[in-house]
């Protein structure tokens, strides 16, 4: 608790990203290695389906708390952004999600997990929104890609953590010091 890696332990928002981002990555690749699948239909959008199933069911399958409900429907969201060739990752997804958790359960609203998630989220998808539309170059031979993801890493920590404090300090009188460095 005292590093700020708890999130890494618990089955949270974070969880249910990674497993749908490397599922949808995989069936894609895999999809794609069919040519009668891939010369047929969109791969892109077989992936977002079936990454979609498996999210939910894991999602649900793991006890289905507030921050991993929050990304599985952010990944439903993004899945059909996928199938009507939208934009997937959005401010839009995020809202999606605080809509139907609120209208569920609205004491969800004084819940430190689950407005911690929406605030990291929130500042995560707004720095993915504004790299989208900047002018850095993208990394073009293996130094400059490990630069970029190593950027990458410290301004996603840095940014989700900053976006945290005010919830963290309010509800745990602390703030974690050590959160940039260990994630």
């Amino acid at each position: 608790q005292t590093s700020g890696l708890a999130h890494i332990i618990s089955v949270s928002g974070l969880h249910v990203g990674l497993l749908g981002g490397i599922l949808f990555i995989v069936f894609r690749k895999f999809f794609s290695l069919f040519p009668i699948i891939a010369l047929k239909s969109d791969t892109k959008k077989i992936a977002a389906i079936i990454s979609f199933a498996i999210v939910t069911l894991y999602t649900f399958f793991t006890g289905a708390e507030a921050p991993a409900l929050r990304s599985m429907i952010m990944f439903g969201a993004a899945s059909i952004a996928i199938l009507i060739n939208r934009r997937a990752i959005s401010m839009r997804g995020l809202a999606i999600a605080a809509l139907f958790l609120l209208a569920w359960h609205p004491e969800n609203s004084l819940d430190s997990g689950f407005l911690m998630s929406f605030l990291a989220t929130m500042a995560l998808v707004s720095l993915w929104e504004y790299w989208q539309k900047s002018d850095i170059p993208k990394p073009r031979n293996w130094f400059e890609k490990i630069v970029f993801w190593l950027i990458g890493a410290i301004l996603t920590s840095l940014v989700a953590g900053i976006a945290t404090i005010p919830i963290a300090l309010y509800n745990f009188q602390s703030m974690n010091t050590y959160g940039l460095i260990t994630n």
